[in-house]
């Protein structure tokens, strides 16, 4: 089963409850990861960091959004 996630937007609560929604699914992320304007300091790298260790496990997929440019 996949888990289609979009446009999470810096927003680390937004990231963890997906994930939380979908514990066993293989993620596929459509990009906007990043810059989601009122967010709280390191919330991107928070973001990044999370998903870069769900695709180095085999466990997540990312397509590049506009934000990420």
């Amino acid at each position: 089963n996949f888990a289609i996630i979009p446009d999470i937007h810096a927003s680390i609560d937004r990231l963890t409850e997906s994930l939380e929604i979908a514990p066993s699914h293989q993620l596929i992320f459509l990009g906007d990861l990043i810059d989601g304007g009122l967010i709280r300091e390191g919330d991107d790298l928070s973001v990044l960091e999370t998903v870069k260790a769900l695709v180095d496990c085999g466990r997540a997929r990312v397509v590049m959004g506009n934000h990420e440019l």
